[in-house]
């Protein structure tokens, strides 16, 4: 007998994490948008009230306002589930813990301005289940050897240091990605659906068991593009982004 279960998956919560620079983080109903001066070429952002927050041209374009409209869309799916939120288990990359002290972990997480935290608090309030995601220690690990990088005064030791973190990250995602599929594999039960909130470069789908049918909320692979397209930090918008972009924060 095969278990009828269903993990929902969306890439969230590392997606945006390297545009929050060109200005404010997204906060509740705050938000900048985009505006080309089409003479120059260039982009800057207004706020809600059409004021010039950011000059075009001191930075290259962040689709600040792509990330709120893809935050938005997620938003609209988690509220309008077709079937009961009471019960449903909430995983969450980079969630070591669970409890009381997951519920701190995601006041955080609204008070620094996380759409991502907003949207999971909100399920929890309707009956939805926060689990314990990730393994503290290999976390801890990670963060140590980049503490590590940071900490060093000394440029030798620090390229060093940076080489070898980055032959060991994809080790460490290796890691972090089979214990989160196992993690969901032991507890998301029989005929029961979860939520994965789950960043585009992790790899989890290929490593959940068979009998768990997955539903790609965003497809990864058009996220991953989308990223790549962005950090390309060309200011020309080609056909393929933006067709990206609307997929980005379609409902």
């Amino acid at each position: 007998m095969t278990r009828q279960q269903t993990v929902n998956v969306t890439a969230l919560s590392l997606l945006f994490s390297g545009l929050t620079s060109c200005g404010p983080a997204i906060k509740n109903n705050d938000y900048l948008v985009s505006f080309n001066d089409t003479i120059k070429n260039e982009y800057g952002y207004k706020n809600q009230n059409g004021d010039i927050v950011i000059p075009s041209g001191k930075y290259s374009r962040c689709f600040t306002d792509t990330v709120n409209g893809y935050w938005n869309a997620i938003e609209y799916y988690s509220e309008n589930l077709n079937i009961a939120v009471k019960g449903i288990k909430i995983y969450q990359d980079g969630m070591f813990v669970d409890g009381d002290m997951a519920m701190k972990i995601i006041d955080e997480g609204i008070k620094s301005g996380s759409k991502n935290s907003e949207i999971v608090l909100n399920l929890i309030g309707r009956g939805a289940i926060l689990i314990k995601t990730e393994d503290f220690k290999m976390g801890k690990d990670e963060y140590d050897r980049l503490q590590s990088i940071l900490k060093s005064k000394i440029n030798i030791k620090k390229l060093f240091l940076l080489l070898r973190y980055k032959i060991l990250k994809p080790i460490f995602l290796w890691r972090r990605d089979k214990f989160i599929a196992d993690r969901i594999a032991e507890t998301l039960g029989q005929d029961k659906t979860g939520i994965l909130f789950i960043g585009a470069y992790h790899n989890i789908i290929k490593r959940l068991p068979k009998d768990i049918t997955v539903i790609e909320v965003k497809e990864i692979a058009k996220i991953r593009k989308y990223q790549i397209a962005i950090q390309s930090g060309s200011k020309t918008i080609t056909h393929q982004l933006e067709q990206l972009t609307q997929y980005m924060v379609k409902r």
